[in-house]
């Protein structure tokens, strides 16, 4: 009746699996418990097995374990060693990443009879899915390397190409600085010139004035001769 109940369950739960879905049973490992055949079960419904974890009752507050049949049916009991185990559909068995926690003692624990020897194959070939995924993901990273190291040298190329631009731009403003220079003393030359002429000019002015005032006189002087 167990089996028949675990095969059922493995059977539903599987139609409503996605492909990275995965099924998760808790289960007691030793005997009598190790006679419902869990990993069996599961492989002949299509599943197979990618890991388990020691099962820890603290990691579920409120969880209690009860009897499901007997005298003290719906008493609780001494859970013991306890796992829980991973399962994928075989389909899905490429898209696992993880490598698969199982050795080869710990398929012996399970089944003893040595009736689920598959589940030796089952890790093996979790174990070289898992290792060419990591190729591919090598092959990723290096092309993703050399991609980087190819945007790396670019930048420093442009770093180069800016710093020789910048130094450019330095020299041409230091040109253009001393040419201003050279431009505001041909102003300031200009400008004192031209105070000269202003000078030039009023002393001229002056020198008029004077001429016309002594022609003033002399006219005067004239004037009063012919007078006489």
């Amino acid at each position: 009746k167990h089996r028949h109940l675990v095969k059922m369950f493995f059977k539903n739960a599987r139609t409503m699996l996605s492909r990275t879905g995965e099924i998760h049973v808790s289960h007691k490992v030793k005997d009598p418990y190790n006679k419902w055949k869990v990993l069996q079960e599961a492989k002949d419904c299509g599943l197979v097995l990618k890991e388990f974890v020691e099962f820890i009752q603290d990691d579920y507050p409120g969880y209690t374990n009860r009897r499901g049949a007997g005298p003290m049916i719906g008493e609780t009991f001494f859970l013991g060693e306890c796992r829980t185990y991973m399962f994928i559909q075989r389909e899905s068995i490429t898209a696992s990443i993880m490598l698969p926690k199982i050795s080869s003692k710990d398929i012996w624990e399970i089944a003893p009879d040595g009736k689920n020897r598959g589940a030796a194959e089952i890790a093996k070939a979790n174990m070289e899915s898992s290792l060419n995924h990591l190729k591919t993901l090598a092959d990723k990273t290096i092309k993703e390397r050399d991609e980087f190291e190819r945007q790396r040298n670019e930048a420093v190329h442009q770093r180069d190409l800016a710093v020789h631009q910048r130094d450019e731009a330095i020299h041409q403003s230091g040109k253009a600085w001393r040419e201003n220079e050279n431009i505001t003393k041909q102003l300031d030359e200009a400008l004192r010139l031209k105070e000269e002429v202003m000078k030039d000019r009023e002393r001229i002015r002056k020198e008029r004035n004077d001429l016309a005032k002594q022609r003033d006189e002399v006219s005067r002087e004239n004037e009063k001769i012919a007078k006489r």
